[in-house]
């Protein structure tokens, strides 16, 4: 036995992180407002924490402007975008986030200044919505989709009876009439523009 032998251990220990990367998501979706394309600005912020290294994010949407961030320009619609983070050791975690895009952009109604209609036989006339119509529009919906409603006012200019896609004018009506064309588009937001109806009887 010598007593100046020494034997020396080296132990070597080796800590394997098998716990996925936390991520904190927040996300901002003002509406389709924000330009005529029928588009809204979503922004996304995002942040990955991790004890194993930094961290890479990454996500599956088609309207962002950079890999790792989502942001951007989303058309009008229901969205589920996943993110992935993935920390240095490889551990994956993946959340999905849903949100949605919405029209919130009033139609512009352009009414005609003005038009005439004469009295049927029968003491009444009919007047569609549509035809007081010169020029509507709106940032999501098609112009044929556009739904047209009429009602009339009185001289105060308030409204009088309910209104919709026409309105009957009958003998007790002849002359100028006020009335207000309402435009709706198809996700509920309205504006509406007044003009004049000269109803005759030229019947006589």
């Amino acid at each position: 036995c010598d007593p100046d032998f020494e034997l020396i251990y080296v132990q070597t220990l080796l800590r394997e992180d098998t716990e996925a990367p936390q991520l904190s998501i927040s996300v901002d979706s003002p509406g389709a407002n924000e330009n005529t394309n029928c588009q809204g600005f979503v922004n996304f912020e995002i942040s990955a924490f991790d004890n194993c290294g930094s961290t890479v994010v990454t996500h599956n949407s088609p309207y962002a402007g950079a890999f790792n961030d989502p942001s951007g320009f989303y058309p009008v619609g229901n969205y589920e975008i996943e993110i992935t983070a993935v920390d240095g050791c490889g551990n994956v975690r993946t959340e999905a986030v849903s949100f949605s895009v919405t029209d919130v952009r009033r139609p512009v109604a352009v009414c005609k200044y003005g038009i005439g209609i004469n009295m049927k036989p029968d003491g009444m006339v009919t007047l569609g919505a549509a035809i007081l119509d010169i020029g509507s529009r709106d940032n999501c919906t098609p112009k044929d989709n556009l739904i047209f409603e009429i009602q009339r006012l009185d001289t105060n200019g308030e409204p009088v009876g309910p209104r919709g896609a026409e309105l009957v004018f009958d003998c007790s009506h002849i002359g100028e009439q006020r009335v207000r064309l309402f435009v709706i588009d198809e996700s509920g937001n309205e504006s509406y523009c007044e003009t004049r109806v000269l109803v005759e009887d030229n019947s006589e």
